[in-house]
């Protein structure tokens, strides 16, 4: 038999003989032990050049709440941004229809969106969007927005369009509140 004619189970059948013999010898299982390691690193490093950096871009929207609204009612702030507000808020921002528009306009998982059905975009768009209640100490109530993607100026662009459609749902929200004003400011990390 020619050493060309080795199939697979030759092959692995050779390599398991040479790991036994080697592990049976004295000293030959830190050579095993060794060159396991060095496969593992090798692994650990291509895998860190093979997965792509994520960029997050975050706004926080500040609620801008007029003197004379906070001498009639101190809560008015809490009131504004309470979790149900805050829900109702995310729930209309982060909605199949806006994230649908958003995907298209900025070109949103070009690759994903060829080989995967929209519905699967979307729900991955919605895993990378966060929309929480800033706890940041600050007397005025704020709402943080986070997004991660893998080009930093699109990570921008969508925050500063979520941040904006935000805005727009939460006067839909409190329609009696239009002397508040939601004040953005953006952090890219």
């Amino acid at each position: 038999m020619c050493s060309s004619d080795l199939g697979w189970r030759e092959f692995a059948d050779l390599i398991r003989g040479a790991i036994f013999m080697q592990i049976t010898r004295g000293s030959g299982y830190l050579r095993v032990i060794g060159a396991l390691a060095l496969a593992g690193a090798v692994a650990a490093a291509a895998s860190s050049f093979i997965k792509p950096q994520m960029y997050v871009s975050s706004a926080v929207l500040r609620a801008d709440i007029p003197r004379r609204d906070l001498q009639k009612d101190p809560n008015i702030g809490n009131a504004m941004l309470a979790a149900s507000a805050l829900e109702s808020c995310r729930w209309q921002v982060l909605s199949r229809g806006p994230l649908t528009i958003l995907i298209k306009k900025y070109d949103l998982y070009g690759k994903e969106r060829q080989r995967m059905p929209l519905e699967d975009v979307i729900a991955k768009v919605n895993r990378d969007i966060h929309i929480s209640r800033a706890e940041d100490g600050a007397a005025a109530p704020a709402v943080r927005i986070d997004f991660a993607y893998p080009d930093k100026d699109v990570a921008k662009r969508v925050v500063t369009a979520v941040t904006a459609e935000f805005v727009k749902n939460a006067a839909d929200v409190n329609p009696d509140r239009k002397s508040t004003r939601l004040n953005s400011s953006h952090l890219v990390i």
